[in-house]
């Protein structure tokens, strides 16, 4: 939360600056006309002891300047960060139902860069509703229940400083909306976590996904292979180089998984196997990085999901996450924090 946080603050902070430029750079109404013979008056009203340089060097009026900006800095910032903040916002599932008793993270922008912003829990009403009052530049939510799944759309930061470009929800007509997903039926899967360098020459890194551990000697169920030709590219020089990777499984299949919350493998349609071919004539579709969600059926007819991210080139890398249903035939693959 904090670093989303403070990215925010930032961009704030930016806009904000934009805008303060804007409005000093615009042409003062009525200007004075400054003639020479006012000018002498006025110099002639200066005390000798404030025109002496031993006095008010340029350095000392640098020093002034300098001062006089930071004491009016540290006032803006006192002045944003007082900003009086009213919020609404409300809870709802991915069907738009109303989610009472939700638990909902308040966090006000009130202490810059100190870590110690105000923040308090507030809890939704039967309707889904919550409101939260405090003071700041920002406002920083987080909503979950248990039973449910958190998603992007679970959290927010909404600006209250003039000029953000935020919509602060002060009407509780208008709340914010946050939605959870709700938990279907969860099961005891086999979790699988593992990962390292690969070779460039089609070396199989083997994967029993029955024991979640890498396999040495034997077949496994699970292989991953590339062949990748990096020679004479040096690492992070952005050059592109022919690389392809092979994903398979032995007796069995892959299908591609479209969505976070798709949990229930596919009946059929699976191929032995899924392949990431990236040559360097793609040019700007060109990636030396890719991940990859898949559903996989093994050979004894048990269902799961992984997801692979590859890294081509220099020192090749591959990481997984897997979820195997030890069910033979059950399809469910979906998995509850409490088992996690």
């Amino acid at each position: 939360m904090n670093r989303r946080y403070w990215l925010l603050l930032l961009c704030i902070v930016i806009a904000l600056g934009a805008l303060y430029l804007y409005i000093q750079a615009k042409p003062k109404s009525n200007p004075v006309n400054v003639t020479p013979k006012a000018v002498a008056s006025s110099a002639s009203a200066v005390p000798a002891s404030s025109a002496s340089p031993s006095r008010q060097t340029p350095k000392g009026i640098t020093n002034q300047l300098i001062s006089a900006e930071r004491e009016r800095e540290a006032k803006m910032w006192q002045s944003w960060v007082a900003t009086p903040i009213l919020f609404y916002g409300k809870v709802v599932d991915e069907k738009g139902n109303s989610i009472p008793d939700a638990t909902v993270l308040v966090s006000f922008g009130d202490a810059l860069g100190t870590g110690e912003d105000s923040k308090v829990t507030e809890k939704t009403d039967s309707s889904g509703l919550f409101v939260a009052n405090g003071h700041g530049i920002a406002i920083v939510i987080m909503v979950s229940k248990e039973g449910y799944y958190k998603q992007r759309t679970s959290d927010g930061t909404f600006g209250y400083v003039q000029g953000s470009n935020f919509a602060p929800h002060t009407d509780p007509s208008d709340p914010a909306i946050f939605k959870l997903r709700k938990m279907g039926q969860v099961d005891s899967l086999i979790v699988t976590s593992i990962g390292g360098k690969i070779g460039k020459d089609g070396t199989p890194f083997k994967v029993d996904l029955k024991s979640a551990k890498k396999v040495d000697t034997g077949e496994g169920d699970l292989k991953i292979q590339c062949w990748t030709n990096d020679a004479g590219v040096q690492v992070n020089s952005n050059e592109l180089f022919d690389w392809r990777c092979r994903i398979s499984v032995d007796g069995g299949g892959l299908i591609e998984r479209r969505g976070e919350f798709d949990f229930e493998a596919p009946e059929t349609g699976y191929r032995p196997f899924v392949e990431i071919d990236m040559p360097k004539t793609l040019g700007n579709s060109w990636r030396d990085s890719i991940t990859k969600d898949l559903f996989f059926r093994l050979a004894n007819g048990t269902y799961g999901r992984i997801q692979v991210m590859l890294n081509a080139g220099g020192e090749q890398t591959f990481y997984l996450n897997g979820y195997l249903n030890p069910k033979l035939g059950s399809r469910n693959l979906e998995f509850g924090p409490t088992e996690n």
